[in-house]
């Protein structure tokens, strides 16, 4: 998605870049410039800053609505909303079936709850917290978790909670 960004804002500085140069030239080679390439130049200008400023306001909404995901083995959670289940870990390992983890990951993306019946749908920011348990995560496995999260979001933030913060939760929990 970043990769993407980057192409888009190169197309929306240099769309006007070419239309002004092209006046600059034909002012430097005839001594005028034609009321249409102005007017050209203008228009492309005026919609390349439009759509730039688009594009950062969405982005900017997108970050400020992130939604919360707790990645459990074999649950994905939205926070306060749905849980969803997949068979993408085993008892030895966080994440055995990437496949499987992506397509539990893209009914979270497509969950009925942000797409409400719309045939099209912005991406949303994530900010992921997995938990591993005992299991643990290996940094190839967070790899692929983080590839299949910037595939879904727009932006992704994890996070790893070690297995002792659960263990001291449970623990305050049981003396309260």
């Amino acid at each position: 998605m970043i990769e993407e960004m980057k192409n888009l804002t190169r197309v929306l500085v240099l769309a006007p870049l070419f239309f002004i140069s092209w006046c600059v030239f034909s002012y430097l080679v005839f001594g005028s410039v034609p009321d249409g390439n102005v007017r050209t130049a203008i228009m492309v200008t005026v919609l390349s800053i439009a759509f730039g400023a688009l594009f950062a306001w969405m982005k900017r909404k997108a970050l400020n609505n992130r939604v919360f995901l707790h990645i459990k083995p074999n649950t994905i959670e939205v926070v306060s909303a749905e849980v969803f289940r997949g068979e993408f870990s085993s008892a030895t390992r966080f994440l055995v079936s990437t496949e499987e983890f992506q397509k539990t990951l893209r009914a979270v993306a497509v969950r009925k709850s942000h797409v409400q019946g719309r045939f099209m749908f912005a991406k949303e920011s994530a900010f992921v917290r997995i938990w591993p348990g005992v299991i643990g995560i290996t940094e190839l496995e967070l790899d692929a978790l983080t590839h299949a999260l910037s595939e879904e979001f727009i932006e992704s933030e994890v996070e790893i909670v070690p297995t002792d913060v659960v263990d001291s939760a449970r623990d305050t929990a049981i003396k309260a």
